[in-house]
């Protein structure tokens, strides 16, 4: 009889990590490049990597799984490069600017020439609709029901995908959200809407808007993915639990996800800390963690304190005051454009820079050969001879350093370096890069980093993470055997 099994599942830009866990214990680590057009062919190549060494087929090894947790970055990327779904917004009436006044903050309070910030939704579709609800949750004016309909007949030629709802005082009383979602529902059937008092019930305005409007935008995609992912599971008779990680670091049921996708927002890298403490605590190094996970696209820090993970009230995507806000507490994961396919490029003034721009996995860095032949860190490493091209992926995929070597060359002229010289600064480049951003979220917030062990996770961490910790005078680093799935584990 074969035992029951746990398997996680973190889906990066890069590759797609898989951890199988048995009940005794035993881990088993399965890996495949990312396949974003069809992201069930990346984790089930991913579980058969990893069935392998239990010595099982893939669809046995789900036939004996009791849980599956499901993490990506899918939901973050869509938001980041604005291939979301068309949405519009319904407002109470006079208070459509709600997104373009935001909270009024601003990252430089003594600058004054900063440009406007767009909306996440454009004001055309932005409408308002006559009612009002007081603080008591007393109704002042009566919704009127024609203007919503009218303005929903509007929409009908802005080929809207979805539509958001966020009305005053709605969080006392729903009522007036509750009947413009029956009559979305009537007039145009199929539209997938979320309401604001359902989502995220707080007092803050303009947090509470800009999380239902998020939300809404990706119920179009992630339904899709989650049920897609959920219906081709169940053709190979999986039967157990199916969970999916949220930006809180914890997990829902895939069902309750995919009607509040926006729980799946830097879903992937909020587990990292919790994996990073319980590494740290086996090693008896205390309870005062930094967490790094370098992945293919991007170098994410999260942070431990006493044991406990640092939480952030306000999650900013992007940029704080610039990006877009989630509008909901989350683990707070500070993520930047640097990772093993960040390509390396000159800027106007001469200036090696690396990132933020990606190569993902494609057609991914020159050495992998599927026709990409921009410079990256990867091809940097191949060519200083610290990523073997034989062992890639645990010798799954070959890498040309004949390539990495050609595209290191294009940057190598324009500097006047040797191609040594040159792939050693993109390396230098890119770990300066990331020391910014762990200060980011320790000095720059009172933390001393000496007096705390790093947790280095994702395929990229060995790159660099020895001379990071030594420019941040940290003489404690793990880097765990299932480091490339840390946010899986």
């Amino acid at each position: 009889m074969l035992m029951s099994f746990k398997i996680a599942i973190d889906t990066g830009g890069t590759f797609t990590d898989v951890v199988v866990t048995d009940k005794n214990g035993s881990i088993f680590l399965g890996k495949s490049s990312t396949t974003p057009e069809k992201s069930f062919d990346s984790v089930y190549a991913g579980i058969v990597d990893a069935s392998r060494y239990i010595g099982i087929s893939a669809e046995r090894l789900l036939n004996n799984t009791n849980v599956l947790i499901y993490g990506t970055t899918r939901a973050t990327n869509a938001i980041v490069t604005n291939n979301t779904a068309k949405v519009a917004g319904i407002f109470t009436k006079n208070f459509r600017d709600i997104l373009s006044y935001r909270s009024g903050g601003k990252k430089s309070p003594f600058k004054l020439d900063i440009d406007p910030i767009p909306p996440f939704i454009p004001r055309k579709l932005c409408l308002g609709v006559e009612e009002r609800i007081d603080s008591e949750g007393g109704v002042v004016i009566k919704l009127n029901e024609d203007e919503v309909v009218s303005n929903l007949s509007k929409l009908k030629s802005e080929s809207i995908e979805a539509i958001g709802v966020c009305l005053l005082w709605s969080i006392i009383n729903p009522e007036h959200e509750k009947k413009i979602g029956k009559i979305i529902e009537r007039e145009l059937p199929g539209i997938p809407y979320t309401l604001s008092h359902e989502l995220n019930p707080i007092i803050r305005e303009y947090p509470r808007s800009s999380s239902t409007m998020i939300d809404a935008s990706l119920k179009p995609l992630m339904q899709d993915h989650l049920k897609s992912l959920k219906d081709e599971l169940k053709k190979i008779n999986f039967t157990g639990e199916f969970l999916v990680s949220t930006s809180s670091g914890g997990s829902m049921h895939i069902d309750d996800v995919i009607e509040k996708p926006i729980y799946m927002v830097k879903s992937g890298p909020a587990m990292a800390p919790i994996s990073g403490l319980e590494y740290s605590s086996y090693e008896k190094f205390g309870d005062d963690v930094i967490v790094v996970d370098t992945g293919g696209t991007t170098f994410d820090v999260s942070l431990v304190r006493s044991g406990q993970v640092k939480y952030s009230r306000d999650t900013w995507l992007v940029e704080e005051f610039r990006g877009h806000n989630l509008g909901m507490s989350s683990v707070d994961v500070r993520s930047i454009g640097s990772g093993g396919g960040s390509i390396a490029w000159v800027d106007d003034g001469g200036l090696l820079r690396v990132g933020p721009q990606s190569a993902g996995a494609t057609p991914g860095p020159a050495c992998y050969g599927k026709g990409g032949d921009l410079p990256t860190v990867t091809d940097a490493a191949v060519t200083l001879g610290y990523i073997s091209p034989e062992k890639f992926l645990g010798g799954k995929m070959h890498l040309n350093k004949q390539l990495a070597e050609q595209a290191i060359t294009k940057i190598a002229k324009k500097l006047k370096l040797d191609i040594l010289e040159t792939a050693a600064a993109i390396i230098t480049i890119a770990s300066e890069t990331m020391i910014k951003a762990i200060e980011e979220i320790t000095i720059n917030e009172g933390v001393n980093p000496t007096d705390s062990v790093i947790v280095a996770g994702g395929g990229a961490a060995g790159l660099n993470i020895l001379p990071i910790a030594e420019s941040m005078n940290c003489n404690k680093v793990i880097i765990p055997k299932t480091a490339g799935a840390l946010s899986a584990c």
